[in-house]
């Protein structure tokens, strides 16, 4: 994928989606409009990604996987052009996937990006994910503080999707050196991989926007 530029071509559109306008009367109209871009999971773009996505324009992939690398070492990148930078590489990842992709995941990793909570971009508090792809095991890790979370977790892995499919068991708390476990609900969550090579790993959650990982 590096070098390769990206033109910004709708990919076969999935979806009609309705948005509210407002007509020359002053009065709030329905409005059809096809949503072109879909997203690793499937889905389609929101209005506001799609927004971001034309922002990028025919920049090279390159110039974007650089971006994505400076801002997990400084988290100094503007978060607008960070989240235009992934979401063009998610749509050069569907042109052309880079095939299974489990045996670059295994390690540690800093979790430093999120659109997830719409509130923060830049992950606030050191958080960090470990990969175990012989374990099926992926775990979650944050300090906050002089407070530390271990969330111990399992996966499956389906390759031809690089979507991981996990789940949490429990929560194993570090106050000041006294320690509590709180058990969990097995819920099922979902990561897509649309991109992952030795510096960066960049993830569609399902539902939840996109999330970005650096090397640790």
């Amino acid at each position: 994928m590096r070098g390769l530029t990206l033109r910004c071509r709708s990919v076969p559109p999935s979806k009609f989606i309705a948005r509210q306008a407002i007509g020359k009367n002053g009065k709030n109209r329905r409005e059809l409009r096809l949503r072109a871009y879909k997203t690793a999971d499937g889905d389609v773009l929101t209005a506001d990604e799609e927004g971001r996505l034309e922002v990028w324009g025919d920049q090279k992939m390159e110039e974007a996987l650089e971006k994505l690398i400076r801002a997990g070492e400084t988290k100094a990148e503007p978060p607008s052009e960070v989240e235009s930078a992934v979401l063009a590489i998610e749509q050069e990842s569907l042109r052309n996937p880079q095939g299974d992709v489990l045996s670059l995941l295994d390690g540690q990793w800093t979790l430093f990006f999120s659109t997830a909570t719409g509130v923060f971009k830049y992950v606030p508090v050191k958080e960090y994910a470990e990969v175990d792809s012989s374990k099926g095991s992926f775990n979650i890790g944050s300090e906050v503080g002089f407070v530390k979370f271990h969330i111990p977790g399992s996966f499956d892995w389906k390759g031809e999707e690089n979507l991981m499919t996990f789940r949490f068991l429990k929560i194993e708390t570090d106050v000041l050196g006294f320690k509590f476990e709180f058990e969990l609900a097995k819920k099922d969550k979902f990561y897509t991989f649309f991109y992952v090579d030795e510096n960066i790993a960049c993830i569609r959650s399902k539902g939840k926007g996109i999330t970005l990982m650096c090397r640790s």
